[in-house]
């Protein structure tokens, strides 16, 4: 049941999206979670934004880019295929250069801890922090967590 349903999802959302979209008005048929991983939420997840990949989408690209690579993440972390997690860095480097988004940033750096470059994991934390304190933002740094990314290299 739930594969017809995806499936459906899938040829509806490729039929009647525009070639246009603002990604801010139909993001809400995103769920973003923190908590145990359902794979049927993922996989909904997935579809949605796979199917807007290909898509100009005129609104809230880094909210999508941040988005699509969030899921591919998740998707890792459920079932370990190395490849979504180079997915997942490939859209969160995408959104930190075209968008400098911060949260995009702190998240390719944990990815490329996942796949073993502590070199660029403590580039990635250090850009990071001097990006957040340029910013004015130091007091959302997470210094525990930025201490166990070193750690977690040496």
């Amino acid at each position: 049941m739930l594969k017809y349903s995806l499936i459906t999802l899938a040829v509806f959302l490729s039929f009647t999206l525009p070639s246009q979209i603002n990604y801010l008005d139909i993001r809400d048929q995103y769920s973003v979670s923190c908590g145990q991983i359902d794979s049927s939420e993922l996989i909904q997840n997935q579809i949605f934004v796979d199917s807007l990949m290909n898509l100009s989408i005129t609104k809230g690209r880094d909210k999508f880019l941040y988005d699509f690579a969030w899921v591919y993440y998740r998707r890792y972390l459920k079932w370990k295929d190395i490849s979504d997690i180079r997915t997942s860095n490939k859209y969160n480097n995408e959104c930190w250069e075209l968008f400098g988004s911060t949260n995009a940033l702190w998240n390719l750096g944990g990815g490329y801890g996942i796949l073993n470059d502590c070199d660029k994991k403590l580039e990635l934390t250090e850009l990071y922090i001097k990006t957040m304190k340029d910013q004015d933002q130091e007091e959302y740094i997470s210094y525990k967590q930025v201490y166990y990314r070193y750690k977690s290299c040496h």
